[in-house]
């Protein structure tokens, strides 16, 4: 019962630290198709401007 006890805070310690080290992982994996979608949405407005002004 005691080792449950003690191996509690050390447990909670580590889930920070693994919350730590994921959230830049998940930021990059999300914001990188983002950036993509954006860039190709761009070059899609670009033509589209391009085909309107020509």
């Amino acid at each position: 019962m005691s080792l449950f006890f003690s191996s509690k805070p050390y447990f909670m310690q580590n889930k920070k630290q693994l919350m730590a080290a994921l959230v830049p992982h998940l930021l990059i994996v999300v914001l990188i198709p983002l950036i993509h979608q954006f860039q190709l949405s761009l070059k899609l407005s670009q033509v589209f401007l391009l085909q309107v002004v020509l």
